[in-house]
């Protein structure tokens, strides 16, 4: 069975995955589909955490094999992720009234 191509490159905070199916040429070959579930079950193969990543990007939403008379195959695709930037928590600053003074009165 043919697989499917993967070329994975990581720039600064974005990681860039190229996705390549093979080309059917009898029909007795087998259709292949990839779509954003696929590529989530890759990634989690490769041990990348995509909870530090945002999809940016992507050309397809699905990838296929499958051709007829009147469509093409869509058989390359590429998905850009983002890398989440952290968050700081920040405290809120109060503001000191020093006009206000705690004074009883009524004596």
């Amino acid at each position: 069975m043919k697989e499917i191509k993967f070329n994975k490159t990581e720039k600064d905070d974005q990681l860039i995955v190229d996705v390549e199916l093979p080309r059917r040429f009898l029909q007795v070959e087998p259709v292949i589909n990839f779509s954003n579930s696929d590529m989530i079950a890759y990634l989690e193969e490769c041990d990348i955490k995509l909870q530090d990543y945002d999809l940016s990007s992507q050309t397809h939403t699905q990838l296929t094999s499958y051709a007829d008379k009147a469509n093409e195959p869509v058989l390359q695709g590429t998905w850009v992720f983002t890398k989440k930037q952290k968050k700081v928590n920040k405290s809120k600053t109060r503001s000191y009234n020093k006009n206000k003074e705690d004074s009883k009165t009524g004596e």
